[in-house]
């Protein structure tokens, strides 16, 4: 019989606790373990170098460990959120609007100054004419 998962909100993201602390304990362990053979290692190899900058080294390495170790624990622990989309048919504006409690002048003005590059993602999303077309249609 499967082990119930004990699902937590951590950051605002949902999280096995189990995997977490597994996590956690791999990632404590392989980022000490590489600091302290790095710093070892420098220290037997470059005998004439400051002792800071050879902590600095040492200590680049452990955060690579603990990168390796993030990049470990992200391949064998699967994301534990589930998304549902559904259809709920056309949105009303004004609602959605209200509901987010936006200004649609303001919101078009800002989109006025906003980077290509978040226009060109709320395009893709197909949310900019909701707002620009919103805002000047939309009484509040």
């Amino acid at each position: 019989m499967a082990e119930p998962q004990r699902l937590v909100n951590i950051w605002e993201d949902t999280v096995d606790l189990r995997h977490l602390l597994i996590g956690l304990a791999c990632g404590s362990a392989l980022g000490f373990t590489s600091y302290v053979l790095a710093l070892r290692a420098f220290t037997a190899y470059f005998p004439g170098e400051t002792p800071g900058l050879i902590k600095g080294y040492a200590l680049m390495i452990g955060i690579a460990g603990c990168v390796m170790a993030a990049a470990i624990i992200g391949t064998v622990f699967k994301p534990k959120r589930v998304f549902r989309d559904t259809d709920e048919g056309p949105i009303d504006r004004s609602t959605m609007i209200r509901n987010l409690a936006l200004d649609p002048d303001e919101e078009r003005r800002a989109l006025e100054t906003a980077s290509p590059k978040l226009i060109r993602e709320m395009q893709e999303l197909q949310v900019y004419d909701f707002f620009v077309d919103g805002s000047r249609s939309d009484p509040r």
